[in-house]
């Protein structure tokens, strides 16, 4: 069985750690060279992840010697499973060496996958509040994800599909954020499509985002003037709309939904008690679930849609 289980999203880096501590209560001192193993689900070593060295070490000597391995998911095959191997020997003062094996299972998932409710339970769990069955913790999830593109100006939810706009005469066109364009037209008074623009006569803005927000004319069109002509939802475009979810807005999301469900699993913990006096003596239970893990959540969640919010122009 794995020491530790961690679900990583695709490009992402996480470190992983493994420790040994003298029972004996002395000084251990690694020797040798520390090495890190990814092997797959068959249990056959990953390409350039055999007997690598670890990223780092607290060598000693002292009572605990620790060893981690930072993983970059960027090359690795996904959605698939992991698991890390980390080996190390330390000296104890007797001389006697110490054989240490950390693992770790890491689960490995597309970048643009959206949060689940295993990671709001897993999350909820971390500050001691446990969901019971039939809470419904995907209702809590979709309306955290709302929550959090309004606060960050930014739309998760990729759909491929036709959207209009308004030429303003002008060889730029602003559009709602997307991953990929697929074609542009031009279209009469009832919508019907005049032509469509070659991929050539249209500049995709920014050039080096992922996520597009502008159309540009060349200036070498072949369909003059090179410019998007003034009307009312004239322009078609045929797109990938919305944009991947970040690492932070993804934990962002999760954070919002489990905050959404804290108060009624704190009432659930304490029987719907909220406070007991005795004299002087007073204890107010939800005080007792980790407020400052609750705050944290808050805080972060401001910082990150802060961070990563898209102004309109």
């Amino acid at each position: 069985m794995a020491d530790t289980t961690k679900e990583l999203r695709a490009g992402e880096q996480w470190p992983f750690y493994g420790s040994l501590t003298d029972q004996d209560g002395g000084n251990l001192t690694i020797t040798g060279t520390p090495t890190a193993t990814l092997l797959d689900s068959a249990g056959l070593p990953v390409f350039n992840f055999d007997t690598v060295d670890v990223s780092g070490q607290i060598a000693g000597p002292a009572p605990t010697v620790k060893v981690w391995f930072t993983l970059d998911t960027t090359t690795l095959t996904y959605p698939a499973t992991y698991t890390l191997v980390l080996n190390f020997t330390a000296q104890g003062a007797d001389g006697q060496p110490r054989t240490a094996e950390a693992t770790a299972r890491i689960r490995v998932v597309d970048s643009s996958a959206a949060p689940d409710t295993g990671d709001v339970v897993t999350l909820l769990a971390s500050a001691g509040l446990t969901v019971p069955d039939g809470m419904d913790v995907s209702g809590a999830l979709a309306a955290a994800t709302l929550t959090v593109q309004q606060m960050s100006g930014r739309t998760f939810s990729v759909a491929e599909t036709d959207r209009r706009f308004s030429g303003q005469g002008s060889d730029y066109l602003e559009i709602d954020p997307c991953t990929a364009v697929a074609s542009v037209s031009l279209l009469d008074p009832t919508g019907a499509i005049v032509f469509t623009y070659p991929d050539e006569e249209i500049q995709q803005l920014p050039f080096n985002e992922d996520v597009k927000t502008g159309l540009k004319r060349s200036p070498w069109a072949l369909y003059p003037p090179p410019h998007f002509p003034f009307g009312v939802g004239n322009i078609q475009v045929h797109a990938a709309w919305g944009e991947p979810l970040t690492d932070d807005l993804y934990q962002a999301i999760v954070e919002q939904a489990a905050l959404s469900l804290a108060p009624a699993l704190i009432r659930y913990a304490t029987g719907g008690v909220q406070e007991w006096r005795e004299g002087d003596a007073m204890v107010r239970y939800n005080e007792q679930i980790s407020q400052q893990i609750l705050d944290g959540w808050r805080l972060h969640i401001k910082q990150v849609c802060g961070n990563r919010h898209r102004w309109s122009l």
